[in-house]
């Protein structure tokens, strides 16, 4: 046994003894026996205790007393993706393989940890929900956001209206908002890695987006369902890595990409999803000789060599790639 394991041992006796010793006085005074709680043991006993707890069950136990609110923070809740669903009335976090549904009830909330048996409180859902969410992405790199009710203005708005601060993650996911929600939601939330999915836009103004921090700051950005004009590839220039959807690919995009775009030392990769069949014409941009057969070749500028590959998808769309070889 070792120093620390003896003496934590020593510890759990003497709490022990003295919850015995205070037993055998009340019952001998005819008073109704104590019997401790968690909160009353040491605090290496307590922290003992939630170490052997799985990560999901140490959420309920941090909202008992400030006492074990300040254990659980210093053993941390580590969980590999959040999904925050928002519903009408509702908000579901999704830690892993576990589930919390905070809910609204005539001013209440109800909060229910896995379809438990829930627990009741008088703070407002969408504020108990937003306080766990800011805990847990202290320790959580991914995050995404899903709006999966027709009634996205009050959701989102009752959102950005409870975030006290940008909420940090490395990758945030946007699914299926429409971009005047995104463009409320987006200031609240900071990620070097950005995915847009399912966005419901007839046209995404990209300059309204565009002088945001968080789309300046990103580092990755993907966009999976929506189509931009070529004219617009350049807002995309300042990305490590991008993936995108353009109506047509002309020559000039082209040429934009390899006179500006390959020559920046902070760009690694593009994937590029357009309409047409023009490979021909894109391929002799960079590779002047290119006659026919597959475009897959190796193209080196001033500073680096890069992987250059178009394939064809279906009928008249095609996926345009670009790798920085390291």
């Amino acid at each position: 046994m070792s120093d620390q394991q003896a003496d934590l041992t020593e510890k759990r006796g003497k709490a022990l003894d003295m919850w015995i010793e205070m037993k055998c006085i009340r019952l001998m005074s005819g008073l109704t026996p104590v019997y401790p709680t968690l909160v009353d043991l040491p605090s290496e006993i307590i922290d003992h205790v939630l170490e052997k707890l799985e990560h999901i069950d140490r959420l309920p136990c941090r909202k008992v007393c400030r006492n074990l609110r300040y254990a659980v923070d210093e053993l941390g809740l580590h969980f590999k993706e959040i999904e925050l669903r928002l519903r009408s009335q509702e908000i579901i976090l999704n830690l892993d393989n576990h589930q919390v549904g905070y809910s609204n009830l005539d001013g209440c909330s109800i909060v229910t940890l896995n379809k438990l048996e829930p627990t009741i409180s008088c703070e407002n859902f969408m504020k108990l929900a937003i306080k766990d969410l800011e805990l847990l992405s202290k320790h959580t790199s991914r995050l995404c956001l899903r709006n999966v009710t027709g009634n996205k203005d009050y959701n989102v708005q009752a959102l950005t209206n409870t975030l006290e601060a940008p909420v940090q993650m490395k990758k945030v996911i946007f699914w299926s908002f429409s971009f005047n929600d995104l463009l409320s939601i987006l200031p609240y939330f900071n990620a070097e890695d950005m995915e847009f999915n399912n966005i419901h836009a007839t046209k995404i103004k990209i300059e309204m987006i565009s002088h945001l921090e968080q789309w300046k700051q990103a580092k990755i950005v993907s966009f999976s369902n929506f189509t931009f004009g070529s004219h617009l590839i350049e807002n995309f220039f300042h990305f490590e890595r991008f993936t995108i959807k353009m109506e047509d690919f002309p020559l000039e995009s082209a040429i934009k990409i390899r006179d500006n775009l390959m020559k920046r030392i902070t760009f690694n990769s593009c994937l590029i999803e357009f309409h047409g069949d023009n490979r021909l014409e894109l391929a002799r941009v960079f590779k002047p000789d290119f006659t026919f057969g597959i475009c897959n070749f190796d193209y080196l500028n001033d500073n680096d060599t890069f992987g250059i590959k178009c394939t064809k998808l279906e009928t008249q769309y095609f996926l345009f790639s670009i790798v920085r070889f390291l």
